[in-house]
């Protein structure tokens, strides 16, 4: 039993509602509510990165979103549980690296690119994509990527963006990254593969996933 914030829908509007004690782990998966039409990712510069992903860990993920009986953990709270400190450990490694890269010498023939998504202008998710300048067979690597343990749908736009950020370059859209592995059928599920021990997206060759749209010159997630 534990007691948590949520992003709750009730009549069209959406907004923070809480959670009373009596909610169960099982209640609180029922509760998470999938919210791709009301996210908006955006290309931010490492300092807003920075300011997004420490609001995240402070306040929209703060500690009230982990409240356990521990001697009494049932198997939805152990994967609750491990999916929030997977989730805080990553948004750390963001947070720490927009820093850092807000800092430093950019020539080191390497591009760090951030981007956040945004419901309605509070951080819910992060990435960060590394490319590797004057290497034309690397592939363009999400190196953290981290969403708020009580939304669904956000994932899969952050990796959209990766994608048409890596066909911007003039990579073809093609991604690698190195997920946990509770994490790798999610990944699979958007299209990536299994090589080598990490997972590459190669979205002209997986039109069961990915979309290309004349229209806008984007590809999308289907």
């Amino acid at each position: 039993m534990f007691r948590s914030k949520s992003f709750n829908i009730n009549n069209r509007s959406v907004g923070f509602g809480p959670l009373t004690r009596s909610k169960s782990c099982s209640d609180m998966y029922t509760t998470l509510v999938n919210m791709k039409t009301f996210i908006t990712i955006k290309e931010v510069s490492p300092e807003e990165a920075f300011y997004a992903t420490e609001k995240m860990l402070t306040e929209t993920m703060a500690e009230d979103w982990f409240y356990f009986d521990f001697l009494k953990l049932d198997k939805e709270q152990e994967r609750w549980k491990m999916r929030y400190n997977q989730a805080f450990s990553i948004l750390n490694c963001l947070s720490t690296n927009a820093k850092l890269q807000s800092m430093r010498d950019k020539t080191d023939g390497s591009k760090k690119f951030f981007a956040v998504a945004y419901f309605r202008g509070i951080p819910v998710g992060a990435l960060q994509l590394l490319v590797q300048d004057n290497h034309e067979n690397e592939l363009s690597e999400v190196s953290f990527l981290a969403t708020h343990c009580g939304i669904r749908g956000c994932g899969v736009l952050l990796i959209e963006y990766a994608v048409n950020k890596s066909q911007q370059l003039g990579m073809e859209g093609k991604l690698k990254l190195s997920p946990y592995d509770e994490a790798r059928q999610a990944y699979i599920n958007m299209g990536f593969m299994n090589i080598n021990g990490g997972m590459e997206l190669h979205p002209a060759a997986r039109n069961d996933k990915w979309k290309w749209n004349k229209i806008t010159s984007r590809y999308e997630c289907c």
